[in-house]
């Protein structure tokens, strides 16, 4: 890579020299196992188009037909579930930690979706975020015993925006879990218990099975492009917007390929990282 190319994504692997984050990554797929054990399941949260296991996303979204942001529809089982399993502490040191390495990785990318979000939580004070810790609008649970997802694109998610997984379990990173990004022509090992930000909304990707008697399970954050959307029409639909302010939505229009580099531009280049940590968490 040159360093004065752009980081599109990050292998953000585990903190360093820390002895107790094995035990909490542990603890994180017990956590995930228990809640599974609790948790009242569809058919379509069993087999769906990432996969065939079992999968629950909660958090906030936008899109899909939508008039209002609002937070993900959970049977009513499953609600004090999910509101433990985000608290609980092996699962939530991961929340902080998938946070911390997407800030320190792509620092003006984390301000643009700090102050989005911030705009959104203040406009709709009912709804919450999943952690207290990450400023993702929605997380999904991707549950053992053997979670690896067949090829897709994550479209909902912004496009230009990272994607935080945390990889669980116990398998063999060398023979599987590899993360494969199509676009890239990446085969990438991703062993447990460490964490990986990519482009989920823009590179189809999917991960290499784990062997049969091995265990694998993960946590993503991520947010909707919708909500940035909504942010950019004045906290309106589409269809409101072009009627309250044809001009308005003629202009945004017009100026999309300038939005687009604006969004490149929030990737941080190599060798520019430590100054743009500086400059945006005025740090030294």
């Amino acid at each position: 890579m040159s360093r004065t190319d752009r980081i599109i994504g990050s292998l953000a692997g585990r903190p360093a020299g820390d002895p107790t984050w094995d035990d909490d990554c542990v603890l994180a797929y017990d956590e995930l196992a228990e809640g599974l054990n609790e948790l009242k399941l569809s058919k379509d949260q069993l087999y769906h188009r990432r996969g065939d296991y079992p999968a629950l996303s909660t958090g906030i979204s936008y899109g899909g037909g939508q008039t209002e942001p609002a937070e993900l529809l959970l049977h009513e089982t499953n609600r004090p579930i999910v509101k433990k399993l985000c608290r609980g502490r092996g699962v939530h040191r991961m929340s902080g930690f998938m946070n911390a390495t997407f800030a320190m990785g792509s620092p003006k990318m984390y301000k643009n979706y700090e102050f989005n979000m911030g705009e959104i939580l203040e406009h709709h004070p009912d709804l919450h975020l999943p952690y207290d810790n990450s400023i993702r609008a929605a997380t999904t649970f991707n549950f053992g015993p053997r979670a690896f997802t067949k090829i897709h694109i994550d479209s909902a998610n912004l496009p230009s925006g990272w994607c935080s997984i945390a990889s669980l379990g116990e398998y063999n990173p060398r023979t599987g879990g590899h993360i494969i990004l199509h676009h890239a022509k990446l085969i990438i090992e991703f062993p447990p218990h460490s964490v990986a930000h990519i482009l989920s909304g823009s590179f189809p990707h999917e991960n290499i099975p784990i062997g049969e008697n091995e265990t694998r399970a993960s946590i993503t954050q991520y947010t909707a492009g919708g909500l940035f959307r909504r942010v950019a029409y004045g906290h309106r639909t589409e269809q409101e917007f072009e009627s309250q302010d044809p001009a308005g939505k003629a202009a945004m229009d017009a100026s999309r390929r300038q939005r687009w580099h604006e969004s490149v531009a929030l990737f941080s280049k190599y060798d520019e990282l430590a100054a743009d940590i500086e400059k945006v968490f005025n740090v030294k």
